[in-house]
């Protein structure tokens, strides 16, 4: 059997972030969140997101959705660019904050991933897209966390949930009235209760 690529292409998030509607409100609504969470904490001048503050630690393949959650907040920004599978060597540079986005569920090992995080010691903005069950995640989705079990995840790394907020969107809810069959039609009833739902999280060492 052919293996499946975990690894997802940071190129894919250009098409996506100009012309799909829930990739623009995922953006909106995380870039809300960096903004409020981080001035709370006074490292990001509350009007002054164009004045480098910080450094900042993307997890994953380069791409134009993690630079613009990066230049929203003003800070200067490095890509991982590895396998998170595996320990990884930046333990020892100094970062501000690490953004997760997307990546936990592509991961076939995320406790290790977030350990290794743990070791640096820094905030991590972790968001993560919440499916009701398996038929419905993509072919490299490995993991489906419940609420539960993902703060069980965290706390187990050595880490705390600080800030948290979630939120989904009805996104061309009419297609799947259009279409034959029945998963056309049980997507309907999950996206009439919210699903996919996606959850932005702030984490602080313990």
């Amino acid at each position: 059997m052919e293996k499946i690529d975990l690894k997802c292409d940071g190129d894919k998030y250009l098409w996506q972030t100009l012309v799909h509607p829930w990739t623009r409100r995922r953006l909106r609504k995380t870039r809300e969140f960096l903004k409020k969470n981080l001035s709370e904490l006074n490292l990001v001048p509350p009007n002054a997101f164009s004045k480098k503050v910080g450094k900042i630690l993307c997890t994953g393949a380069k791409n134009d959705f993690d630079e613009d959650a990066c230049v929203c907040v003003g800070a200067e920004y490095h890509y991982t660019n590895i396998d998170l599978d595996e320990p990884f060597p930046f333990i020892e540079q100094d970062f501000d904050y690490v953004f997760c986005f997307d990546v936990i569920e592509h991961l076939m090992n995320p406790l290790l991933f977030l350990r290794e995080l743990r070791k640096m010691d820094t905030p991590v903005i972790i968001s993560y897209p919440r499916h009701p069950f398996a038929p419905f995640w993509g072919s490299c989705h490995f993991h489906e966390f419940g609420e539960k079990q993902f703060y069980t995840l965290l706390s187990t790394a050595g880490f705390k949930v600080k800030h948290r907020t979630t939120f989904s969107t009805r996104i061309w809810w009419w297609k799947y009235l259009l279409n034959f069959g029945i998963r056309p039609k049980l997507r309907f009833i999950l996206l009439m209760l919210g699903y996919p739902r996606h959850e932005i999280y702030y984490v602080e060492p313990n």
